[in-house]
C-alpha cells in the first residue's frame, strides 16, 4: 500500500528531476500553490482530463510518477469525463483502506 513517507520521497525525487532532467520548476510553494485551487473559481478548460493521462506500466514507480504529474499537470485538481476533482492528502499514517473501513463500520 501507498504509504505517506513513499510519497514524500517520491515528491521530493520528482521535484528534484524536475529541476535538472525536465528543466521544469516545480517547487514546494508550485505545489503548495497547485494544491489550494479552488475548484468553485478555477476554469475547468484549463484543467487536464485524467482519462487522457496514460501512464507507462513498464517504468519505474518514480518514473510513472514524473509521468502522471507531467501529463497531469496538477495532481491535486484535475477534470474526469467533466467533473472537476480535488485531491487531498492527509499526514495520517492510515490507509485508504483503513479509512473506508472505519466508515463503513460507523454507520451499521
Amino acid at each position: 500500500m501507498f504509504k505517506m513517507d513513499e510519497y514524500r520521497t517520491s515528491r521530493k525525487k520528482y521535484i528534484k528531476e524536475s529541476r535538472e532532467g525536465m528543466n521544469m520548476l516545480m517547487d514546494v510553494q508550485t505545489l503548495r500553490d497547485l494544491a489550494d485551487v479552488d475548484i468553485c473559481t478555477v476554469s475547468k478548460e484549463s484543467l487536464v482530463d485524467i482519462r487522457d493521462v496514460k501512464i507507462d506500466a513498464s517504468k519505474s514507480r518514480e518514473e510513472r510518477i514524473s509521468d502522471y504529474i507531467r501529463q497531469v499537470k496538477n495532481p491535486y485538481c484535475f477534470q474526469c469525463n467533466g467533473i472537476i476533482v480535488k485531491m487531498n492528502f492527509c499526514q495520517s499514517e492510515e490507509t485508504l483502506e483503513d479509512k473506508l473501513a472505519g466508515y463503513f463500520l460507523s454507520i451499521q
